[in-house]
């Protein structure tokens, strides 16, 4: 993970090349994946991906986008691909909502559960019913609720955790917390059906976290050099003020 191979595709580990790495130590209450796994430390898409071809988007980027105006993502599985400006369509993601982005980004992932796009200093991800993650060398379950994800981070040795003040995304109030990894390896922080989410050494990340339809949203924007958090902080907060759920 130490270098992406394509801009901001280090975020993320195929949890299926987890399993064939090793295993670590369970909590009591074993793991979601079936097995107990280690996080790859890179990305596993090839060096060099088959140029996608860019998505056409709706016209500008739009401070309330909705549905019908918004393009679909291009990533397929681990193959990543660019987006041009536009408002998008976080499909096949549930609960679904759409948002908008200046500027050229790449669309790094398009789960059901996870997605997210990037730049070469930063991303903006996202996440749903998150349930397990890689803590401190050990692969734990929780509940995927606001309060046990929040916990989750708070238990990570080494980092620096801070709780700031609550964010609203689209009339829903998130729970908000900036975590500076500083020296500690964060892969695989928390796990989804068929990834893993990374911070390395050195980032800078804000997550937001809240219920939709009765579920765990978990939101990222994340710095991928802590010293660039603010810079990418100002570019990214649009994008999450410009979610409108569907």
């Amino acid at each position: 993970m130490a270098h992406r191979l394509v801009p901001g595709s280090s975020r993320w580990s195929t949890v299926a090349v987890l399993a064939v790495i090793g295993s670590i130590s369970l909590t009591a209450c074993g793991t979601p994946q079936g097995s107990a796994t280690t996080v790859s430390s890179g990305p596993t898409a090839p060096a060099d991906p088959p140029p996608a071809s860019p998505v056409s988007p709706s016209a500008a980027p739009s401070l309330s986008p909705s549905s019908s105006e918004a393009a679909a993502l291009c990533a397929k599985e681990f193959e990543t691909c660019p987006l041009p400006a536009g408002t998008y369509r976080a499909d096949p993601f549930t609960p679904a909502f759409t948002f908008a982005l200046e500027g050229d980004w790449i669309n790094d992932r398009a789960w059901p559960d996870g997605g997210g796009v990037s730049t070469d200093t930063g991303g903006f991800f996202w996440a749903s019913d998150v349930k397990a993650g890689i803590q401190n060398g050990v692969e734990v379950e929780f509940e995927p609720t606001v309060e046990a994800f929040a916990a989750h981070l708070h238990g990570f040795d080494g980092w620096d955790v801070q709780d700031a003040d609550p964010a609203i995304v689209d009339g829903l109030e998130a729970t908000v917390i900036d975590v500076a990894s500083r020296d500690v390896d964060g892969r695989g922080m928390y796990l989804v059906a068929n990834d893993a989410f990374n911070l390395a050494p050195g980032e800078k990340a804000r997550f937001l976290l809240l219920e939709r339809d009765g579920r765990l949203v978990v939101l990222v924007i994340d710095a991928f050099k802590e010293a660039d958090f603010e810079d990418v902080l100002e570019r990214i907060q649009p994008v999450v003020d410009s979610i409108r759920w569907q």
